[in-house]
């Protein structure tokens, strides 16, 4: 039998060490796929605690972690932080939202990218995480006092004794000018939407908060929220007055007490929205009671309620005049919201009766319209209520995609490159209002639904990896048995 000749001894050691090395890098695979996280909102200046999960950490070396968008490139070295607080599994990462390290990625994109190596490792050995950077709408901030809830007292004192409410930007950072510092807010045009609550278990929520508070007993309003994100409330996109304009952190936009006296007629959800150029925009909410020391039964406030059905108690003249001095609103929603090569149907949804519009299909109660597009437009549409109010909305759709018959291609590309959910600053995610947890202590904490708490496509293919592996060995072995038979067969003569 001829021996083997040194380029088949190469071969043969090259297969043998890929078929060695193939279980590590499936393991690798495996390790970083299972990774899983959950968020906390410890306070309310956007700052978002991650807990991983499922992470293969070497507890005896020394880590650091960094943060780029989804389609950013690799983290500088300037641009790691120490970890300090660890386990070979876990691992627990804080993102501050003022005048933190990565302040400026959090203003610009909800989806990122969480890298974690060994201090003295380089980019391309390290674990990268999908995060979803979302803060939920009861957390965001809000009021200078916290994002507690807004008491309008009837007593004149009591009125003056407040003359606005400051607003807060978002996402802040700080520049040094000379003798002082000034502070900024990378969101810093913030914009309020007053929404009356016609809800009665939030009111009635509400209303238990209120008696606790009188009785100084203990005051927990995360039932509120939950009621709130639980019910058919949707977050408004249009509608919203703009605060005056700042830029200074604790200068900012002021709600004047002018505003909070024209509605002493209920419970309010005061929906604020922050963006600034170039960056996301985020939404979030806090609680106004113009009726917190005149009211103290859920009838009372129903008699303020919009629209009440003619079978109510609520018809008296003096109700009616209420009710229509109540501001026309509008909120529009969009079947589906994500991208589709079919027809996009709008809703509009009114807090009064509205006239018809053409084109539109109204509902029977007069507070929906709806509409279907086959094509991407920009449509205002004018509202009219039978009290003559009016209002204009924007109604846009963009997410109608032409049939693309390379998808699997590009989605392949999009996966090597690590931009598959793109953070560009025309992400419509970013400017979508923000759903969160149902939870609003101090320390709130969401796991993600879809594939927010895990690492997604991003990462190896588990199942591709093992079909790969087991190719590999058949070859091997059938490369093996056919070199012995070819030499077998040739020293026959």
């Amino acid at each position: 039998m001829q021996k083997m000749s040194r380029k088949s001894i190469f071969v043969f050691i090259l297969l043998v060490a890929i078929l060695l090395l193939f279980p590590t890098f499936v393991q690798a695979a495996d390790s970083e796929s299972s990774i899983t996280y959950t968020k906390e909102f410890p306070g309310s200046d956007g700052t978002i605690i991650f807990n991983l999960k499922g992470l293969n950490l070497d507890e005896t070396g020394e880590y650091v972690y960094s943060l780029t968008t989804q389609s950013g490139s690799a983290p500088e070295e300037k641009d790691w932080v120490n970890i300090s607080d660890y386990t070979p599994t876990t691992a627990r990462i804080e993102l501050k939202g003022a005048e933190g390290k990565f302040t400026e990625t959090m203003a610009k994109t909800n989806k990122a990218i969480i890298w974690i190596k060994k201090t003295d490792e380089t980019s391309e050995n390290a674990i990268k995480v999908n995060v979803d950077l979302t803060l939920s709408p009861e957390t965001v901030p809000s009021l200078v006092d916290g994002g507690n809830p807004i008491f309008f007292k009837s007593h004149e004192d009591d009125i003056y004794s407040f003359s606005s409410y400051i607003f807060k930007p978002l996402y802040v950072y700080r520049t040094s000018k000379l003798m002082w510092t000034t502070y900024y807010g990378y969101l810093n045009k913030i914009e309020y939407n007053f929404v009356k609550v016609n809800d009665k278990k939030i009111v009635e929520e509400w209303l238990k908060y209120k008696e606790n508070i009188e009785n100084n007993k203990d005051a927990n309003i995360s039932s509120i929220y939950n009621e709130i994100n639980n019910s058919k409330l949707e977050i408004p996109t249009t509608g919203y007055s703009t605060c005056d304009e700042s830029t200074s952190y604790g200068e900012s936009g002021c709600l004047s007490v002018r505003e909070l006296g024209k509605r002493q007629d209920g419970l309010y959800i005061i929906y604020l929205r922050y963006s600034g150029e170039g960056y996301k925009t985020v939404y979030g909410y806090t609680l106004y009671d113009g009726m917190y020391d005149t009211a103290t039964t859920f009838d009372e406030y129903k008699k303020h309620f919009d629209n009440v059905d003619s079978d109510t108690d609520n018809n008296d003249n003096t109700n009616k005049e209420d009710t229509q001095k109540t501001e026309l609103t509008a909120t529009v929603s969009y079947n589906p919201s994500t991208s589709t090569t079919g027809n996009v149907t709008a809703t509009i949804k009114t807090n009064k009766k509205v006239k018809n519009v053409s084109g539109w299909t109204l509902s029977s109660d007069g507070k929906t319209l709806t509409k279907k597009y086959s094509k991407n437009t920009t449509e205002i549409v004018n509202l009219v209520a039978e009290d003559e109010s009016e209002k204009s909305v924007t109604v846009k759709i963009t997410n109608i995609k032409a049939e693309d018959t390379n998808k699997d291609k590009n989605n392949n590309n999009s996966n090597t490159n690590g931009s598959v959910q793109g953070v560009s600053k025309d992400d419509d995610d970013d400017n979508k209002p923000s759903t969160g947890s149902s939870s609003s202590s101090s320390k709130n904490t969401t796991t993600g639904k879809k594939d927010n708490t895990v690492s997604p496509t991003i990462l190896p293919q588990t199942g591709l990896g093992r079909g790969i592996m087991v190719i590999v060995i058949i070859a091997t072995v059938y490369g093996i048995y056919a070199y012995r038979k070819y030499n077998y067969l040739k020293d026959i003569k």
